[in-house]
């Protein structure tokens, strides 16, 4: 069954628990359920994002940061879940942006990972806070309790590791494990891989790339019967128009009319 986001609490209680970049917790089944549904994560979670280096302040010796984790993480293993945008008050809170605002990941881990522009390591830190705000997120760090250590902190990317994600149910899948993954149709020929799951407002879409270009497919049963992760692959069903033709590679100047 999908899952719909609830309203916000309008109490300073914190926000309802929701999977982080889960489904339902069951496999599509196109004549009974609904299509699976999920949250991407990363890096590039949201095409028009602005990676949040782009506009990061140096980095200070001046100000006193949360210590370098004693082992340092590779970029694979790490997953981005949002970076901070600003401070708030005086006592070192942040705005955070998630890049799933109804994940629930910050609620279970005990610590996180960041880097600032500039750093070559990743620094490790605690999780004091997490609630919800009237515009967004507040979260307080161990090790920082001024301002200008939060201001600091300005774009910076925050990650958890891998193995720090929640623990999935039978069915359930994170939107980064289908990165990769083949495409199939029901005669069990090769379309293209997975690109990436994009978020939007009506359907979530499971971007693929085929011979021909890329194309967006609604993730709904009808065309997206099949995702296995146990076996890697995903099923489409690729009505005409859905996919793109060798004609739409030719410039329109060269095409014969």
């Amino acid at each position: 069954m999908t899952k719909h986001n609830p309203s916000r609490p309008t109490t300073p209680t914190p926000p309802p628990r929701l999977p982080l970049l889960r489904p339902s917790t069951t496999q599509p089944n196109p004549a009974t359920s609904a299509p699976p549904t999920a949250r991407r994560h990363g890096p590039t979670a949201s095409t028009n994002q602005p990676h949040p280096a782009a506009s990061a302040p140096s980095p200070s010796p001046n100000i006193n940061l949360p210590p370098f984790a004693t082992h340092q993480p590779t970029e694979k293993d790490l997953i981005s879940l949002g970076y901070i945008t600003r401070a708030h008050g005086l006592d070192g809170t942040v705005h955070l942006h998630l890049h799933n605002p109804h994940g629930e990941t910050l609620f279970e881990i005990d610590f996180l990972l960041f880097k600032r522009e500039g750093e070559k390591r990743f620094r490790k830190t605690g999780i004091r806070l997490f609630r919800e705000h009237s515009d967004g997120f507040l979260l307080q760090l161990e090790g920082v309790n001024h301002r200008d250590q939060a201001e600091a902190l300005r774009r910076t990317e925050i990650f958890v590791q891998r193995d720090q994600l929640p623990p999935l149910k039978d069915g359930e899948y994170y939107f980064f494990q289908l990165e990769g993954f083949p495409v199939y149709n029901a005669q069990d020929e090769l379309l293209g891989h997975v690109l990436h799951v994009q978020e939007a407002p009506a359907q979530n879409l499971l971007v693929i790339q085929t011979a021909h270009g890329e194309a967006m497919i609604p993730i709904v049963p009808a065309l997206v019967p099949s995702i296995d992760t146990k076996a890697r692959r995903v099923v489409i069903h690729p009505i005409p128009g859905l996919l793109p033709t060798p004609d739409d590679t030719v410039p329109p100047t060269e095409r014969v009319l």
